[in-house]
């Protein structure tokens, strides 16, 4: 393109020296040619100069507007400054450019070369075949190319059949042998970011939105760059995702393990009739089937029609036996026991973890106790408390829902408290967010709201020891203060300030004049 308006300068500028060369001369004519405009030249076969300065040749060729260029066979250069060049082109306004096969430059500042090609718009340009430009700043290039919107890009080839059209502001569609782009790169938001592309698509979704297959060749690779996950979606939702540290989700984005699948797992290759085979792996991580020879029901997620045969079959450690059933039927217990008092415990020595306690506690679901030290750490749904976690060691470290919905640190909430969260001491946080429902206090700067006189304010300072609708100091320390609240309300006087700094400066601004 630069290469193209450099060679187009070159020729503007040799018909200026050829004017130049011809100042002293008003009148150069030959076979019918004439020039009626102020020192205008017209050389060859009836070509018409009468702009002021103008220069027209060849054949039938006509410059018509102030210092405007004519050159060819039945060429129209009418606009100031205009330029036509070729077969019959036309360059018909202000600065327009027109060269090649019956182009047309209609609109100021507008360009088109090639053949057929025509700008219906200020500042667009056409070049090539057929190529239409019908909105302000847009460029078509090519062959039946063809742009409805401001900014817009045609670039490409199309068939006789008819264009392709590019009807989006500030976008780019390229395209070959089709009215249809094959590829499209949407306009950004704004001047800071990018937009989107799309492959088979003119509505892109996403920084690169494929309409169709891809495939892949030479050992190619599809990743991220660092820190970044990779996810895979089905109709619109996540499926799987790889983390950047290599963990692999499937139905879970934030898997916890190399592979962490949140469902069902069928594996063909392990299927077995019977159902007396246990899945495991040998030490290279390969999984393999082994064979469980046992007389009863099996084992599995189904209702038994017999009982289980165990005899001599213990849970156990390296050291002891946490369960054992023995071949005179008797059974041991150390670290697990059913009993009437307590539904199951966990014990190493002391009682650990039960599900339930003594009727008399009034109580039942999970404790993790340590007598030894006379507390206890986790309870669900203890102490005439309905439901609930509950954390302590004499002390309430943390609960929550006791009685309610609600979360204590460092204390039981009330029952009747208005709020979800209560803290015994201090919170530190890196970034707290508050989302109001009320409205923001941009109502300040309306031509609705009562500015209070700075008189009154005074006033009211005097006789209140703190600002209008600000709470004071013993009404904070009886009630607290709520911090989305508390910041809309100095925000408003923020505001309110600003305003009374402008009328000061307007009313300083008044007495230096």
């Amino acid at each position: 393109m630069r290469k193209l308006f450099t060679l187009v300068t070159m020729i503007f500028s040799l018909s200026i020296i050829v004017n130049f060369s011809n100042a002293q001369c008003i009148k150069t004519s030959c076979n019918g040619s004439s020039n009626t405009g102020t020192y205008s030249s017209a050389i060859g076969n009836q070509t018409n100069s009468s702009g002021n300065y103008g220069f027209s040749s060849g054949n039938q060729s006509s410059a018509s507007g102030e210092s405007s260029t004519a050159l060819g066979h039945l060429s129209i250069a009418s606009g100031i400054y205009s330029f036509a060049v070729g077969y019959k082109p036309q360059a018909q306004a202000q600065t327009a450019i027109s060269i090649g096969y019956e182009t047309k430059a209609k609109f100021a500042k507008s360009f088109a070369i090639g053949e057929m090609s025509e700008t219906n718009a200020i500042q667009s340009y056409a070049i090539g075949q057929n190529c239409v430009t019908n909105a302000s700043g847009s460029i078509a290039i090519g062959r039946y190319m063809q742009t409805n919107a401001s900014g817009a890009i045609a670039l490409g080839s199309s068939t006789s059949q008819g264009p392709l059209v590019n009807g989006i502001n500030n976008s780019l569609m390229i395209g070959f042998n089709s009215i249809v782009p094959t590829l499209f790169v949407g306009p950004s938001p704004d001047y800071k970011s990018s937009g989107n592309v799309g492959i088979g698509t003119t509505a892109p979704t996403q920084k690169l939105d494929i309409d169709g297959n891809i495939r892949l060749r030479n050992n190619s690779i599809i990743g991220t760059w660092s820190n970044n996950s990779l996810t895979f979606n089905t109709n619109s939702s996540a499926r799987m995702v790889i983390l950047p540290n290599g963990k692999i989700g499937i139905g879970k984005l934030l898997p916890d393990t190399e592979l962490d699948i949140a469902g069902d797992i069928t594996v063909s290759g392990l299927a077995n009739e019977k159902g007396d085979q246990i899945v495991t792996s040998d030490k290279n991580g390969k999984l393999m089937l082994i064979p469980v020879n046992f007389s009863g029901d099996n084992l599995g997620n189904h209702i038994a029609t017999q009982n289980l045969d165990m005899k001599e079959f213990s849970i156990r450690n390296s050291t002891r036996e946490a369960y054992q059933t023995r071949a005179d039927g008797s059974r041991y217990f150390a670290g697990l026991r059913f009993s009437e008092e307590n539904s199951m415990v966990l014990e190493t020595g002391k009682k650990a973890v039960f599900t339930a306690v003594a009727a008399t506690n009034n109580a039942s679901g999970l404790w993790v106790a340590n007598w030894a030290c006379g507390g206890y750490g986790l309870v669900l749904n203890a102490d005439n408390r309905t439901g609930g976690i509950y954390y302590d060691n004499n002390d309430p470290k943390l609960s929550i829902g006791f009685n309610s919905s609600k979360v204590g640190i460092g204390l039981i909430p009330p029952s009747d408290g208005a709020f979800r969260l209560y803290v015994e001491g201090g919170i530190l946080a890196e970034e707290v967010k508050v989302m109001l429902k009320s409205a923001w206090p941009d109502y300040v700067f309306t031509a609705d709201h009562k500015l209070p006189g700075i008189n009154e304010v005074a006033d009211f300072i005097t006789a209140n020891g703190h600002l209008p609708g600000v709470p004071s100091a013993a009404t904070v320390a009886a009630d607290g203060i709520n911090l989305g609240q508390m910041n809309a309300l100095l925000l408003t006087k923020i505001e309110e300030l600003t305003l009374y700094v402008i009328e000061l400066q307007r009313q300083l601004d008044e007495i230096r004049k």
